[in-house]
């Protein structure tokens, strides 16, 4: 019986990728079976889940956060407070999650290759489609540009986070690659399409760090692995020319210039204008800025408050909005992971949470110096795992950090890259 549940378990855990092309509520359904399995064979199996001190620092921070909503929810008399403590409470999902991995893998539960083929086939799966968009005007299942957006999303729909996806599944593609295979032109082949896929879903902010993840690992790897730098300029020199003779890559990408031109304007200086939904992402960060430090600046306010003390704010210090219909006009959330999190936690949440971040970065950095010193061959597999989790932690624009389909990856991703690295074998 435990057998049946074990290889379950490893179905679920190498199929994550493919999980992830579903919508949210599909992986709200594999993130409580996941956690339901892997806690059942644990039990078991008689073995305990082991905690560090980064484990309980992360706790502390779930139960903060879960206290900021609770008690926002309380002062605001919101109307189904019974649905929100359940709500606050499942946030715990993703320390679970994160937990769970890190002891799965301490105990030989995961099987990292498989993983890595499968994120090799979707990031591929993926890049095709959306190249086949640009090509033929459709990808393989009839999905078109989202004109809406002006993206190019293939499955997602009307989520645009294809460059995401790929930005987030490719490190693990080609460490399958590198680690299990030896063939130049098989990596080659992935780095190009994969780059071309990533180009070409008009995501500006994942693409422009797909970039520099290339740039910096070429670099760290220039003397254990020269053809993978000249492999990563040629990917680059050929982005650059597909670029500057497609119109309509041009034209979306010279939109960022003329935005980051604007980064100091306060949007609300214009008073003539309803804004609508209609932000650049730097006039939603100066607001989430002057929201944090209006009120609720200690503790926070709890998940998914944004939009209400958004509201409050504007009234307050800007009556004039309420006659625009500007007040109430607020986005869903701040679109940036730190500034969701020090608007949910507040300060003292963000520095718990930034004390985790530090402590878990010297851990990665401690490992690479010793496998620097020892050349080891897994130097290259490890400059992979840094980069994707410093790209994950970027303070680029971002979706609701508190989501499944966000909190599940970046926790995820912490423990499963700190997993890696904490192996005796590494992979």
């Amino acid at each position: 019986m435990n057998n049946f549940f074990k290889k379950n378990l490893e179905f679920f855990f190498y199929f994550i990728p493919i999980f992830f092309l579903f919508p949210q509520s599909y992986l709200t359904i594999f993130s409580v079976l996941f956690i339901i399995l892997s806690l059942y064979l644990l039990k078991k199996n008689n073995l305990k889940i082991k905690y560090d001190i980064l484990d309980k620092i992360l706790f502390f921070f779930f139960i903060l956060i879960i206290y900021s909503s609770l008690k926002f929810q309380l002062e605001s008399k919101i109307r189904f407070l019974d649905f929100d403590i359940i709500k606050s409470i499942s946030l715990l999902r993703f320390f679970l999650i994160y937990v769970l991995i890190k002891n799965l893998a301490s105990y030989n539960f995961i099987n990292f290759k498989k993983f890595f083929f499968v994120s090799l086939v979707c990031c591929l799966f993926l890049s095709i489609n959306i190249i086949s968009i640009h090509m033929f005007g459709q990808d393989f299942f009839g999905n078109k540009k989202l004109e809406s957006i002006r993206r190019y999303t293939s499955i997602f729909g009307d989520r645009a986070i294809a460059g995401t996806y790929i930005l987030n599944f490719f490190f693990f593609g080609i460490i399958y690659l590198y680690y299990f295979k030896h063939n130049f032109l098989l990596k080659f082949f992935f780095l190009i399409i994969t780059s071309l896929g990533i180009l070409l879903t008009f995501d500006r902010s994942p693409y422009i760090l797909f970039v520099f993840s290339l740039i910096f690992l070429g670099i760290l790897n220039l003397k254990y692995n020269p053809k993978f730098f000249f492999a990563a300029i040629i990917a680059i020199f050929l982005n650059i020319i597909i670029f500057f003779n497609y119109e309509d890559l041009k034209r979306r990408n010279v939109s960022t210039i003329i935005t980051m031109s604007k980064f100091t304007k306060n949007f609300v200086d214009n008073k003539n204008q309803i804004k609508g939904h209609n932000y650049q992402y730097y006039d939603i960060y100066n607001e989430s800025l002057s929201i944090i430090f209006y009120s609720y600046t200690f503790f926070g306010s709890g998940v998914g408050s944004f939009p209400k003390r958004c509201a409050v704010h504007r009234q307050s210090t800007n009556p004039e909005s309420i006659d625009r219909g500007y007040a109430l006009a607020c986005p869903r959330h701040s679109h940036n992971l730190y500034l969701e999190i020090a608007l949910s936690s507040g300060l003292i949440g963000f520095a718990i949470f930034t004390i985790f971040l530090i402590l878990k970065t010297k851990t990665f950095v401690d490992k690479g110096i010793v496998l620097f010193k020892q050349k080891s061959e897994n130097f290259i597999i490890f400059t992979f795992l840094l980069v994707s989790f410093i790209t994950e932690l970027m303070p680029r624009p971002y979706g609701n950090v508190f989501n499944t389909y966000n909190g599940f990856f970046i926790f995820f991703k912490l423990a499963f890259v700190y997993a890696l690295i904490k192996q005796k074998k590494f992979i």
